[in-house]
């Protein structure tokens, strides 16, 4: 468990403004600027002791009034408020503690302003890769070569596999949601869509995430099997597989305006790959659609390809 993570009340919050530049300060952290936009939010840069931090911005207010829905296992259907969808990603991000887990540092929950404020390790390459969509290619802020490319695979299976440890499963795997350090270090971040599983039983049911990087089996869920859903943790293997295509050809291997399409191509559709470096067969094993072949992220940092 990350016992580092604090959470502070609206009392123990204290607003400031620099008098040189006039950015706000939140009990030490200076906002400097929007860098992103995450699942519900803003993301910010701050700094605080000279250091470097993300700070996620939620207006519960907004938040309160919006639902998203599911579907209850006897058919009836159930709303959540997406502040409790947030409140839900924030108890299980921050028992999580892994080098190539984004940290969760601190959280400000301030009530009288209806502000949510959730302080991560800021990661400065930021994306593993950026979606161009006019050209609709991947660019990277990284050279690529096989040396890189082999230690960054490594990282990914090293968080994929701290995760599926911590009986958790990810579910919106995408280059969105895989940083890079300027150390070169590997940082999956955005638990939005993630699922607390337990030791008995891996299975999620639904589609969530993004459709270009879901599995086939969360298309085709067997309704009629004994155990409903299929598995959280092999359904990831499959999008950092996704991912991994990605980096090595530069575009998505499924891809569709029209989502019936889309959904086709991820079921059927041969994977080709103009790729012939050392990495193919490790990527192709990832995208087996046959989950009793598919390997999980133990069994792939154990591949000949890692050793």
């Amino acid at each position: 468990m990350n016992m580092q993570c604090k959470i502070f009340k609206t009392k123990e919050i204290v607003y400031q403004r620099d008098p040189n530049d006039k950015k706000k300060i939140i009990n030490g952290y200076k906002v400097i600027k929007i860098i992103g936009e995450g699942s519900y939010g803003k993301i910010k840069l701050a700094i605080k002791d000279n250091h470097e931090y993300a700070i996620k911005k939620f207006n519960k207010f907004i938040l309160k009034k919006k639902n998203k829905m599911y579907k209850n296992p006897n058919g009836t259907t159930k709303y959540v408020s997406l502040l409790d969808e947030v409140y839900r990603e924030i108890e299980i991000h921050q028992r999580l503690d892994h080098p190539n887990i984004i940290k969760l540092h601190e959280i400000y929950d301030d009530e009288e302003r209806e502000k949510l404020y959730v302080v991560l390790e800021y990661a400065e390459m930021g994306q593993i890769l950026k979606w161009e969509s006019k050209q609709e290619i991947f660019t990277a802020s990284w050279k690529f070569d096989e040396l890189s490319f082999k230690d960054y695979a490594k990282q990914m299976l090293m968080g994929l596999q701290y995760l599926q440890q911590q009986y958790v499963a990810h579910r919106d795997i995408k280059p969105h949601n895989i940083l890079l350090t300027k150390n070169h270090q590997i940082k999956i971040c955005d638990f939005g869509s993630a699922q607390q599983l337990t030791p008995q039983n891996d299975r999620v049911k639904g589609t969530e995430g993004t459709f270009q990087f879901v599995a086939p089996e969360c298309l085709r869920e067997n309704k009629k099997s004994e155990i409903p859903g299929y598995s959280g943790h092999l359904a990831d293997v499959w999008s950092l597989g996704v991912v991994l295509y990605c980096i090595v050809e530069l575009k998505l291997p499924f891809q569709s305006e029209i989502m019936l399409e889309l959904f086709n191509q991820i079921e059927t559709k041969e994977i080709k790959m103009k790729y012939e470096g050392p990495a193919k067969e490790l990527i192709l094993k990832m995208l087996i659609r046959d989950t009793s072949k598919r390997p999980n992220a133990t069994q792939l940092l154990e591949d000949p390809y890692f050793q």
